[in-house]
């Protein structure tokens, strides 16, 4: 089993927004606000907190960056909310953000600098899933579809990485041509880290394992992080 932390590259997460309406599932964020003295945080519910874009960022090294509102979907954020972002950006010119959500299609009302990477979470190819409880991926996330999200995804000029996480069964070689389209500067691979809780529709592991050769045979970076046998499997 490999297991690593939500992304071992990042340096930092700045939270200058937080929350979601997505209501995914397998959602691990909304825990991690319920501490907060701000109630919209404890309820999730999205916003912004532009204070913290007061702060200088870490520096990032190659192959390093800093989120920015990792704390829910930025594609609820306002469009006051984003300039003010992007400016940091532009700001910390030598230093790498990574912005990232599962409305992609929100990105292209925007203009990003070069220090700048556009992130989206491509669980599957499948937006149906016969042969579970999730028969169809509605009942997973409210978020956009796959298919929309590769359309918004293609469609970018910045640079790209996908999150294939939490991986959710799919047709390999569907999935693998259009990662591949893509051309993301790498992509994350791993399963659910609550298994036991949320049943979700996975592939076996030794699936995972030929769709990730294949993508790194293509000249794609895999980055592993939670890989184990699917809950099903004995």
């Amino acid at each position: 089993m490999i297991r690593e932390r939500m992304y071992k590259e990042r340096k930092a997460n700045i939270a200058a927004f937080r929350g979601c309406g997505f209501q995914c599932c397998y959602c691990a964020f909304k825990n991690t606000l319920k501490r907060s003295k701000c109630k919209q945080d404890q309820d999730f519910i999205p916003h912004s907190h532009l204070e913290v874009l007061s702060k200088r960022p870490p520096t990032t090294k190659h192959g390093e960056f800093v989120t920015i509102g990792m704390n829910g979907d930025i594609s609820f954020a306002s469009e006051t909310a984003m300039n003010a972002i992007i400016h940091y950006c532009w700001l910390w010119a030598k230093h790498t953000f990574l912005l990232q959500s599962k409305n992609p299609a929100f990105f292209h009302e925007y203009k990003f600098p070069e220090n700048v990477i556009i992130g989206t979470t491509m669980e599957s190819n499948r937006t149906e899933f016969h042969d579970s409880d999730y028969w169809s991926y509605d009942f997973i996330s409210a978020a956009p579809n796959v298919n929309k999200r590769f359309d918004a995804m293609y469609e970018l000029t910045s640079k790209k990485v996908i999150t294939i996480e939490p991986i959710l069964d799919f047709d390999i070689d569907i999935f693998l041509n259009a990662i591949i389209d893509l051309k993301p500067e790498w992509v994350w691979v791993g399963y659910d880290s609550n298994p036991k809780r949320n049943l979700l529709p996975e592939p076996s592991l030794t699936k995972t394992q030929e769709l990730i050769k294949r993508l790194e045979d293509a000249g794609i970076s895999v980055r592993q992080k939670l890989i184990r046998k699917a809950w099903w499997e004995k």
